[in-house]
Parts: C-alpha cells; structure tokens; sequence
C-alpha cells in the first residue's frame, strides 16, 4: 500500500502535516507530550509570549461550558527570556516544529521579540499575535486597525528577514477581516491564524470584574474566512453560548450575548 503524504509548506518552511496546535491551548506542549509524540503534529505553536514576565489576571479567570469555555487569562507568560531558555530546548527534544507566537503591547516589542527569535535555532515559524491592545493608541487591538496591522507585520518581517514564514493572528471583532488580511499579506504575512476568540461582555459569567473575558467553543461552520460566513440554511440552535447547526463542528467561538440573543 502505498502511505499518503500529508505534508505542507508554508512560506519556505516545510511540515510533515497541516495540523498545528492553536496557540494558548498547551501551553509549550509539555501538556500534550504525556499522550502522544509532539513530533507527530505538523507543528506546535506555542502559547503567545511577551517581552517580560506576566501574571495573567486574577483568578477565577475560567469556566467550563457544556460546549467548550469562558477564559480571560491575561496572557500569562514567562517573557521572552526564560521562554528561550527552558521551552524552545524542551521542544527540540521532543524533535517538534516550533511555531513561536509573539505578542506585544507596541510595534516596537514585536520587532523586538523577532529580534531575539531570530538567533535561535530549530524554529520553524513566527506567529504573531496582533489580536492585542495598543498602548499607543489608547489600546485599540492592533488587529481592528488596518494600518497598525501592517506595521506590525512589516517591523517582525523586517526584523527576520525572509527565512522564517510568518502566520498573522488576526480578531474576529472586525466589520471587514478580509481587508485585514490582504494587508497583513501585503506587509510580509505568509499565512493566517483565524481567528482568536470572539470577546464575551458580561465578566460575571466567571465572577470576574473586567469585560474582557472570551469564549472558546465549538461553533459549527466550515467557511471560516469570515466571522459573517455562518451558513444560512440548516437548523441553529443557541444552547450555552455556543451555535450549532447540522454542518459539522468547528473549533470556534461566539458572543452569542452580543449577537444571537
């Protein structure tokens, strides 16, 4: 019998299959490790880090739902340093491809960040989180602002070079995410991340104060271009925040509070 070949590339960077963790869900993949070889994914990307050291927010920031969770971590990390230090030589001896994500609160620390990525060894791709507050516009998200977008793209690719391919996570909570993506392509993307978790505004559903918290579920659709492209036909049924419709299921998340209620 002959085996099939699963492989993909993106960029110049090959990987020996098109499933890849979603950044935040492992951690640096030490989690999954304990049920199967990190080398059989097509790549582990890694949970977003940042410049310094982040406590996250204040717990309780999780709830289970029937259908997935209500988070609003923080973006809890180690920073940069100790990052380098302990989980990239942890995943090189797991032989995993690495796909760091970064994330930053100004253009600047993403370049920055990119600049001591690209000393280091073994990694095979650079996701960069812009789903982030900027500081330096009265912390509109980068990825709801077209031009900061492309900047911050255009500074991570400038700052690497052209080896190393680079995956745009891009915000559902935009009223045009194609826009988005064409000029985070235009600035140097190699690939798209769609989408991070859609914002959920009542804190109190995880007894928490601030109106930040997501929602991570599953929510039917195979068109996932678009945060508009649910199918129009089919039964829905809105049940703990999550949708569903006889299509299939996705790895998606909804503010049905906001838009289905």
């Amino acid at each position: 019998m002959t085996s099939l070949d699963f492989s993909t590339t993106i960029g110049n960077t090959w990987f020996p299959a098109p499933t890849f963790t979603a950044s935040g869900c492992a951690s640096s993949g030490r989690e999954l490790a304990q049920f199967f070889p990190l080398r059989e994914m097509g790549g582990v990307v890694t949970k977003s880090v940042m410049s310094k050291v982040r406590t996250g927010r204040a717990t309780p920031r999780m709830a289970e739902t029937p259908s997935g969770m209500l988070n609003s971590i923080g973006l809890q990390g180690p920073g940069i340093d100790a990052f380098i230090a302990k989980d990239i030589p942890y995943l090189l001896e797991q032989k995993a491809r690495i796909v760091v994500s970064i994330a930053g609160e100004t253009v600047e620390e993403y370049s920055t960040l990119a600049r001591k990525l690209r000393s280091v060894s073994g990694i095979s791709a650079i996701e960069v989180n812009i789903s982030c507050p900027n500081v330096e516009n009265r912390g509109l998200v980068f990825a709801c602002d077209p031009e900061a977008s492309r900047r911050v793209i255009d500074g991570v690719r400038r700052t690497i070079g052209g080896e190393l391919p680079i995956i745009a996570k891009l915000s559902p909570d935009v009223t045009d995410l194609v826009s988005i993506a064409r000029g985070v392509v235009d600035a140097g993307a190699d690939g798209l991340a769609l989408i991070n978790t859609f914002g959920w505004q009542d804190g109190r559903i995880i007894g928490t104060s601030n109106s930040s918290n997501s929602c991570s579920c599953r929510v039917s659709s195979t068109r996932g271009a678009s945060t508009s492209s649910y199918p129009r036909n089919g039964r829905r049924r809105i049940r703990q925040g999550c949708l569903r419709d006889d299509f299939g299921w996705g790895k998606w998340c909804i503010n049905w509070n906001r838009k289905f209620r």
